[in-house]
């Protein structure tokens, strides 16, 4: 294929509709195969249902870490999706995580060339091991895109917007606290308005139900965490240790703690 220049070549406006069409063609698929599908498939049924309870005042967890098992922010930033007709609110999610996905993938390829091809192979690649989240509608892909998003931000010194980002992909999932630590220890501009965002995101489910209500959604997560956390540790799950197991291999819980203390220095360094 050649060394690809750093600017745009003269297909380039062809190539980067390629691009896009990868990912439309995509989000068709996947919109047809849950409208089609008899036997729901996804995890957007426990979001939905987390809406619901959270709005009706009802508890969130079923104190057996399965379900739905994030913070209660995730069920008012899932809300724009939740309260709409089924069929609608499934097809937009998914429309909108591959798009933030896509939008995310474009902006940090852009990061090291202009050349379109680049973003044609990243699309190629970004969308078919995207398939299986999207389908299941699984809000990894959202906060992957904000985070891609985030990164450029940071890159380009757009603090408070890189911020904003990060803070919502938080709210979707815990699982952003790894980037927004290690933004916060490396960029000193964002260590403060990291501070700002997140701490709207701590306070904002009070702005939306009681704060009896709200303490005791959050007391609920932490205990339904720790049994989730449990089973995480002793299931055959797609991470890392995990994998492990199925080898055979299958470390204590201290161990693993470690590794995973380590892994965390290694990043930071």
């Amino acid at each position: 294929m050649g060394v690809f220049m750093d600017g745009p070549s003269d297909a380039s406006p062809r190539i980067r509709r390629a691009a896009w069409l990868v990912w439309i063609v995509l989000a068709v698929v996947i919109s047809l195969v849950v409208l089609l599908e008899k036997k729901e498939r996804s995890v957007t049924p426990n979001y939905r249902a987390a809406v619901k309870h959270w709005f009706s005042g009802e508890p969130l967890y079923n104190s057996k870490g399965s379900g739905f098992i994030y913070m209660p922010q995730a069920a008012l930033v899932f809300a724009p999706w939740g309260l709409l007709p089924k069929p609608i609110g499934e097809v937009l999610w998914r429309w909108t995580i591959l798009g933030v996905l896509a939008a995310g993938v474009y902006q940090f390829t852009r990061l090291a060339s202009f050349d379109d091809r680049w973003f044609l192979i990243n699309s190629i690649a970004s969308a078919a091991t995207a398939a299986g989240c999207a389908h299941n509608g699984q809000s990894t892909l959202i906060i992957t895109g904000l985070m891609l998003l985030a990164t450029v931000d940071i890159c380009e010194k757009r603090w408070w917007r890189a911020a904003v980002l990060l803070a919502l992909s938080f709210a979707f999932k815990p699982v952003a606290i790894v980037l927004i630590l290690l933004a916060a220890a490396i960029y000193p501009a964002m260590l403060w308005r990291l501070a700002i965002a997140m701490l709207f995101v701590a306070v904002s489910p009070f702005l939306t139900q009681s704060p009896d209500y709200v303490i005791s959604q959050f007391v609920a997560f932490y205990q339904n965490s720790q049994v989730a956390f449990s089973d995480g540790e002793t299931g055959y799950w797609a991470q890392l240790f995990g994998m492990l197991k199925v080898a055979g291999l299958d470390l204590p819980s201290p161990v693993q703690q470690m590794g995973r203390l380590f892994c965390a220095g290694l990043s930071l360094v």
